[in-house]
């Protein structure tokens, strides 16, 4: 499959708002609203199957995404409104931050905050909710588009970001009869081909494409 005929935008869940315009009036906020640190995005991935008309696109990869202005909750917030996301992601502020968004370098061994050349002591975060992929198009490089054009994107409007997620399977695609070890690899599997790194010993991975192993049982 050409990858070139998909076509990936970056939008605000709610159509309503202009993100990069959101990100600008939070500056202006003070003392801080943690109302306002949070976004939820979207990822769509469309393509135009072959042997259909040009305005018949097809959907064919979703990402649910949040960005994270962790920076503007070093002194309140960050738990409250990782909590607001998910189960998954309100865990991140026991296991991989403090309550306050500061990285927990000690416990991963992380000299200066930086894991697979990341600095996770600096810059803001995009929490990866959710990602998909129609059956009929994965290993085609879609999922890798999504992130890499999300990633791209955010990047260029804020000083610095990492992507981290809790991969896991989607609903109804998890083998109740595979071993835990065996469904732990049918969920990893596909996330470290997409370019994310395991952190440490946790369930929680960072996209750091093209790094190094961080630890041996990555």
């Amino acid at each position: 499959m050409d990858l070139e005929r998909v076509t990936v935008r970056l939008e605000p869940a709610d159509p309503g708002v202009d993100w990069k315009a959101w990100l600008i009036n939070t500056e202006d906020i003070e003392p801080y609203d943690i109302h306002s640190g949070i976004l939820k995005m979207e990822v769509t991935a469309d393509m135009v199957p072959t042997g259909y008309d040009p305005d018949q696109r097809k959907v064919v990869g979703r990402c649910e995404l949040w960005l994270v202005l962790r920076e503007k909750m070093r002194h309140e917030g960050f738990e409250l409104q990782v909590d607001r996301i998910s189960e998954t992601a309100s865990w991140l502020s026991e296991e991989i931050f403090t309550t306050n968004g500061n990285f927990r370098a000690r416990e991963f061994g992380s000299t200066g905050g930086k894991v697979f050349g990341l600095d996770l002591e600096k810059g803001d975060m995009i929490w990866l909710e959710k990602i998909w992929v129609d059956k009929e198009y994965r290993c085609h490089g879609i999922a890798k588009k999504m992130l890499r054009h999300a990633n791209d994107m955010i990047q260029a409007e804020v000083d610095s970001c990492f992507i981290i997620a809790y991969p896991k399977p989607l609903p109804g695609e998890a083998d109740p009869e595979a071993s835990r070890k065996e469904r732990y690899e049918t969920v990893w599997g596909p996330f470290r081909k997409m370019g994310f790194r395991r952190i440490g010993t946790s369930a929680y991975f960072l996209y750091a494409p093209g790094s190094l192993p961080f630890s041996a049982s990555n």
